[in-house]
């Protein structure tokens, strides 16, 4: 996890009252995709707009991320290995649904975290997630995320036995 912390961010974290506030940023991505998809959880500014219909958005690093309203929590630090997140995207976009249910393995998530004020600068991030357990309803779409990593591990990974290694014994 990288970590920046903003003189923004401490002001507006100590302030009684401020417009400040943090914008989750999310990126998926698979092989069986074209282009990745991009999600925030803030309508910043109108991405697209046409005679038929309004999208918005948010504009980070010249890369536009479509609002929907999701919630995400945020890892924990828990002793044994990494924490992991889970994620709730409400079931506006019925195209998310049939994407989830195209493909063929655990998508990657990576989770950056902005500021209102700024966007650009990106405060913190969680690379590398798997979008596991995937259960959607008609109203919303539930996941977890979890880091895949050589801690989780178990060791030793194999055993010498007779049935695997004739020749010990």
């Amino acid at each position: 996890m990288t970590q920046i912390t903003s003189l923004d961010f401490l002001a507006a974290a100590n302030a009684s009252e401020t417009g400040v506030f943090p914008i989750l940023l999310l990126t998926i991505t698979h092989e069986d995709l074209l282009d990745p998809i991009l999600l925030s959880t803030d309508p910043t500014t109108r991405i697209i707009e046409t005679t038929s219909e309004v999208v918005y958005g948010t504009t980070s690093n010249g890369n536009d991320y479509l609002f929907l309203p999701m919630t995400l929590k945020l890892p924990g630090e828990p002793d044994q290995g990494p924490a992991n997140m889970s994620i709730e995207i409400d079931n506006v976009a019925l195209e998310l649904t049939s994407l989830f249910r195209s493909i063929s393995s655990p998508p990657s998530i990576n989770v950056d975290i902005v500021l209102n004020s700024d966007v650009d600068i990106i405060l913190t991030t969680w690379p590398e997630y798997l979008l596991i357990n995937v259960h959607i309803s008609a109203e919303i779409v539930r996941a977890e995320l979890v880091l895949e990593t050589l801690v989780m591990e178990p060791f030793p990974a194999g055993t010498f036995n007779p049935s695997e290694f004739l020749g010990m014994f």
